[in-house]
């Protein structure tokens, strides 16, 4: 299911593996050059040597392999490469970008970059490798791993091993190999930023064994097998703003053996895990402002770690919220447990506003009022979502007044309520039967209503000559959110607010 094209790719030429050795004269870049139109360039930060528009079966060895190219910008790009050791073999390279390039069926990596400095790896597609997709190794530092899509490999999605240190990997996406992003022996200084990391048959992002200042940061990292984030031995950073749903054992787990600094675990959003948190051996760490939902064990965990800092959590949908065994000396304070932002609202009286759309993740410990504005002509949809094997909920819809209008008590994972609004007004919505359950809400309408147009100019009947009259029309609508129109088939005009148009 995934596009194998290359974007804007002009066309192809069929091409042998290349092979370049900068220090050996029988192979450096300038006779290369001179020998083979399908390289240009001289080198130059202005005027790098480019491979392009090429496709290569590598007959089991390297498709393409630079080697010992250490004061030469180079460039490979919109190339197919496929059936080699690996697609692009970097080895003690300088300054070299790959970009838009399609990898597959190679046996050891997609791309294999060994001592590749001051690099960029853009926009690439490697897929159904037998080894990994992006391998960085001995000591690969200073790249960009950017906006790539790396998908069914089966080793690592993105792999840094062995003190490869100060990379970047940022806008990926990676699903469906190994782990997602691991990260191995002492590489250190990494970014991992804003990339989707999803159903990787173990964790969606390891790191182990001294790889520290790693920032993992505003990344999805959902439906992997085995933990969202784990990290061990000596590895530490800031783990922040990352989304974390459905990942089969932990959210996060991390174990450093007595070893960490004072980082941060903070403002992630961890659903559906087994455990949502995990620290084992973790001194000076501050776990803050984590919402951490539908857990089926415990919400945070801490073993045998001092000195932390557990504040201004949300946990709803756990066994246990918080448990601490074997440790001292923590802070632990000012958590949520149990309750939904949305607390206290058990009674008309105290019903919270919410809006049309999904509000997720909400608690039935008591009744739940909530409260909306709803448009004269609209026809609403409300539902509720949960499971009835963990307890029953059922549904009313009130007026202002405290008048029930219409119910909804079965006993089924949902319960919906369709209602045609008569009068614009705040209506209340009840969730009760207090059973404990975790559920969502939704709220959707459609417009019943038919807008009004009317020509306030040109007049009926009125004659003109060669140039037409200006008209002027105006359009009334009860509940106009957005709305489009077409004047005579020609210019489309959008509505967001309730006025007139002139085309």
């Amino acid at each position: 299911g995934f596009d194998y094209s290359i974007k804007n790719l002009p066309e192809i030429s069929v091409a042998p593996p290349i092979f370049i050795d900068d220090r050996d004269p029988n192979y450096n870049w300038s006779k290369t050059a001179s020998e083979n139109e399908w390289l240009r360039g001289s080198g130059t930060v202005g005027d790098p040597y480019i491979i392009s528009n090429l496709t290569i079966n590598g007959f089991g060895g390297n498709c393409i392999e630079i080697k010992d190219s250490e004061f030469s910008n180079f460039i490979i790009k919109d190339t197919i490469l496929f059936n080699g050791s690996s697609g692009i073999y970097l080895d003690n390279t300088r300054y070299g970008n790959l970009q838009n390039n399609l990898i597959f069926n190679t046996s050891v990596a997609g791309i294999n970059l060994y001592s590749g400095l001051f690099g960029g790896v853009i926009n690439n597609t490697v897929i159904n490798n037998y080894g990994h997709g992006i391998y960085l190794v001995g000591v690969s530092s200073y790249n960009e791993i950017l906006s790539n899509n790396i998908h069914y490999n089966d080793g690592n999605g993105i792999y840094l091993y062995s003190f490869s240190n100060d990379n970047n990997i940022e806008n990926n996406e990676v699903t469906y190999n190994q782990h997602g992003v691991r990260l191995y022996y002492g590489s250190r200084f990494t970014l991992i930023f804003n990339n989707t990391i999803e159903h990787n048959t173990q964790h969606g992002i390891y790191v182990y064994q001294d790889c520290e200042y790693t920032d993992i940061l505003n990344n999805r990292i959902n439906f992997n097998s085995q933990d969202g984030i784990r990290m061990q031995k000596r590895s530490h950073g800031f783990i922040q703003y990352n989304i974390l749903d459905s990942n089969l054992n932990y959210g996060m787990y991390i174990s450093n053996t007595g070893y960490f600094h004072h980082d941060y675990i903070s403002f992630n959003t961890i659903i559906n895990s087994t455990t949502g948190i995990s620290i084992r051996y973790i001194d000076y760490v501050d776990i803050l402002d984590n919402n951490i939902y539908d857990i089926a064990e415990i919400g945070i965990y801490i073993y045998r770690s001092d000195n932390n800092v557990i504040s201004n959590n949300h946990l709803v949908g756990y066994s246990q919220a918080i448990v601490e065994e074997y440790s001292s000396a923590n802070t632990i304070t000012n958590n949520l447990c149990g309750e939904d932002l949305y607390e206290e609202n058990d009674n008309f009286n105290n019903a919270k506003a919410i809006y049309k759309g999904w509000t997720r993740y909400l608690a039935a410990k008591d009744e739940d009022w909530f409260y909306t504005y709803l448009n004269r002509g609209e026809t609403l949809y409300l539902t509720i979502k949960f499971l009835n094997s963990s307890g029953n909920l059922d549904l009313g819809l009130y007026n202002d007044q405290n008048t029930l209008l219409k119910s909804s008590t079965s006993e089924t994972d949902n319960e919906l309520i369709v209602y045609n609004i008569s009068t614009g007004a705040f209506y209340f919505l009840r969730v009760y039967n207090n059973t404990n359950d975790l559920y969502s809400i939704n709220i959707e309408s459609e417009d019943s209503t038919i807008p009004s147009i009317k020509i306030v100019s040109p007049n009926e009947d009125e004659t003109f000559r060669t140039s037409p009259p200006q008209f002027i029309i105006e359009v009334h609508d009860l509940n106009l959110e957005t709305m489009w129109y077409s004047v005579n088939n020609s210019q489309s005009v959008i509505f967001t607010f309730n006025s007139s148009i002139n085309s």
